[in-house]
Order: C-alpha cells, then sequence, then structure tokens
C-alpha cells in the first residue's frame, strides 16, 4: 500500500498550520478593505451617486454606493466567518467564492466598457501618493493571492484530511 507524501503527520499539520495562518492573513485584507469602502461610504464621494458599471445591466437605478454597501458586507461577513470557521475546507471555500465574485464583478465592468481603474476605495488611500491605477494593481494583486491560496487549499483537502481546530458538535445539542 502506497502512501502520499501528505499522509505523514508532520507534513499534515505544516500544511495546516499554514492554512490557518492563510486564514489569518485573508480575514486581515478582508477586514482592512471592507473598512476602507466603509470609510469612502462615510465620506460621501461623488462617484457613489453614479450608476454601477455592472449592476445597472440588472436594474438601472442601482448606484455604485450599494454595489459598495454590498461589497462591505460580504467582505467583512466572509472575514467573520474565516475566522470562526468550521473546518478548513469550509473557510477555503467561502474565500474562493469570494474572490471568484470579486473577480467576475472586475470582469463584467471590462466586458461593459469600464476601463478606469477601480475607485472602490475612493480617496482613503490619497496619502499613499500612489496613483489610482496602482492602487487597482494592488487589489487585483490581492485577489490573485485569496484565490491562488484558496485553490490551493481546497485542492490539498483533496488529499489530506486536516487537523480540525474544533471538535465536530455531538448530535442533538446546539
Amino acid at each position: 500500500m502506497s502512501h502520499s507524501i501528505l499522509d505523514d503527520p508532520i507534513r499534515r499539520d505544516t500544511l495546516s498550520c499554514l492554512h490557518t495562518w492563510f486564514c489569518v492573513v485573508v480575514a486581515l485584507i478582508l477586514t482592512i478593505t471592507a473598512t476602507a469602502k466603509l470609510i469612502t461610504l462615510l465620506q460621501s464621494e461623488p462617484f457613489l451617486h453614479y450608476p454601477d458599471p455592472v449592476f445597472t445591466t440588472v436594474s438601472p437605478n442601482l448606484l455604485t454606493k450599494q454595489a459598495l454597501e454590498l461589497a462591505v458586507a460580504a467582505e467583512l461577513l466572509s472575514a467573520l466567518y474565516i475566522i470562526l470557521k468550521r473546518d478548513h475546507l469550509s473557510a477555503s471555500l467561502i474565500c474562493f467564492w469570494l474572490v471568484t465574485g470579486f473577480s467576475g464583478y472586475r470582469m463584467l465592468a471590462k466586458a461593459f466598457g469600464y476601463n478606469r481603474p477601480c475607485s472602490c476605495m475612493g480617496r482613503v488611500l490619497d496619502w499613499t501618493t500612489l496613483h489610482p491605477a496602482v492602487i487597482s494593481q494592488i487589489m487585483v494583486s490581492l485577489l490573485w493571492f485569496m484565490g491562488a491560496g484558496s485553490f490551493f487549499f481546497l485542492l490539498a483537502s483533496c488529499f489530506v484530511r486536516f487537523n480540525n481546530p474544533q471538535p465536530p458538535a455531538q448530535s442533538g445539542t446546539l
């Protein structure tokens, strides 16, 4: 009977530890970006009152402000879920789901002719003196990081049985 290199308990524990750190970093990224978007919403930037470049195809009255509120809610709820995860698979899955949604939004915006840098961070990062296109590329890089990491851990969960940090709930109890 052949064993996978990942059957080794030390490697499995290392992979589990890496996944835990990945989840912490992703939750931190999501919390920071959600906070920046929330600040943008509170500053009442003019672009917030424009029609959203993607969602207006479905609902012509949907403003960028409402799309940004949806993104803030998705990021904060995902960060909370990832931190309070029940197992490795669900944390990776929720991260991958969120990245897929944000990536799909960006691709649709380009397809619908929106060729400007993403303004979802508003003026919050003006203090950096970075060009908005650079900030947009940093956001895309963060999406790549979260997407590649969550995809890696989703694949790894097919081959490795991670040590769950929390014991499974007993049936009949809350």
